[in-house]
């Protein structure tokens, strides 16, 4: 006699049966994996000096698209720990007097770090469905933000860019809906990093206008004189008692605004500045880097002339006219100049030219 099933085991077996073909039919789970370095979100700067003692501070000029990361870590690493954005100022200082009171805002990594479950060359469909991300937003506007992603996961503020590197080493906006593995990426929790922010600006250097002597034009605008500072970064005012500041000029025309000012490592010239003229800048024999706006338009006798630490100068608009021996005995100096801009050589009047994102400049900060 052949055994006869149960209906307890009958059930069972239909419960089975059920089960296996609804487990066939459900689409495949989403990617939910996250890196366990995202649990140090909110630790002091001092922590992680503790933890990682081999660590040092790392600027990345493009890790957003209008500002440079302030980071700590390994710059070999397969991430480095976020701290606060910044265009400019004294990135050293604020990270070594409040190390105690910055805290881990994010990490800035790559993609496939970030996300361990992708692939490569994933459209943004295939992307954000395995991450779970139903809304995001692709900026493709002319701005320095072109190309990027910017989405919520996990309650922070993720952004991804998509560009491709090109021949001079910035971004080229390419268009294509597309996520590759080595993608640049950062996370951050924006309360966390905005606190920060707020931390480091508090420390950094006041503008003293009493520390120039100015000369004022029948324009109503005014020359500098002289700067009679204490040197170190400066960041020259675009506005000293109510008037513009259109000049870095010279005293009778021999002695230049800056000449033999040795204790100046960085200048930030501002924007309205049409003229950098003669010696203005001569024998700053400690200056290393200067900012110039796209305002100026001539570059006089002799204004970097003598300036052997001088190793950038990051000109924010079209190549100025030159007089003469603007770089003479300026010799490792090179020439950043920003995509999209004009009138520019390689070399230019004798010095190397380089390319460079927005995002890039800074008179403070060691890039």
């Amino acid at each position: 006699m052949k055994e006869r099933l149960s209906v307890k085991g009958t059930i069972a077996i239909i419960l089975l049966l059920i089960s296996f073909v609804l487990s066939a039919c459900a689409p495949a789970d989403r990617s939910n994996r996250t890196p366990e370095f995202l649990n140090n979100i909110g630790k002091t700067l001092s922590e992680l000096k503790k933890e990682h003692p081999e660590g040092e501070l790392v600027v990345k000029p493009g890790g957003f698209p209008d500002n440079a990361a302030i980071c700590f870590g390994d710059p070999e690493a397969e991430y480095v720990y976020y701290f606060f954005g910044a265009q400019s100022g004294d990135a050293e200082k604020a990270m070594n007097e409040l190390e105690d009171q910055l805290k881990c805002a994010g990490f800035l990594s790559t993609a496939n770090i970030l996300f361990p479950d992708m692939e490569d060359d994933m459209s943004f469909e295939a992307f954000f469905s395995l991450i779970g991300v139903d809304d995001y937003e692709y900026i493709e506007d002319d701005s320095a933000a072109a190309g990027w992603l910017r989405f919520t996961y996990h309650g922070m503020e993720v952004m991804v860019n998509t560009n491709e590197v090109n021949a001079a080493g910035g971004w080229s906006f390419t268009g294509e809906e597309v996520v590759k593995r080595n993608a640049p990426v950062s996370i951050v929790d924006p309360e966390i990093s905005n606190t920060n922010s707020d931390l480091a600006d508090a420390i950094q250097p006041v503008v003293n206008t009493a520390e120039f002597e100015v000369l004022e034009n029948e324009d109503g605008s005014v020359t500098i004189e002289r700067y009679i500072g204490s040197g170190g970064d400066v960041v020259i005012p675009a506005e000293i008692d109510g008037k513009p500041v259109s000049a870095i000029g010279n005293v009778f025309g021999t002695i230049g605004a800056f000449q033999d000012c040795t204790n100046v490592t960085s200048v930030v010239i501002p924007d309205g500045v049409v003229e950098i003229q003669d010696n203005a800048f001569y024998g700053c024999t400690n200056l290393e880097v200067v900012t110039v706006p796209s305002s100026v338009t001539l570059l006089r006798n002799c204004a970097f002339t003598d300036c052997p630490k001088l190793r950038a100068i990051y000109f924010e608009g079209n190549a100025p006219e030159q007089a003469n021996y603007v770089f003479d005995a300026t010799e490792n100096v090179i020439i950043y100049c920003q995509e999209g801009t004009s009138g520019w050589n390689d070399p230019w009047y004798g010095c190397p030219t380089e390319q460079y994102r927005p995002s890039e400049i800074s008179a403070g900060l060691p890039f």
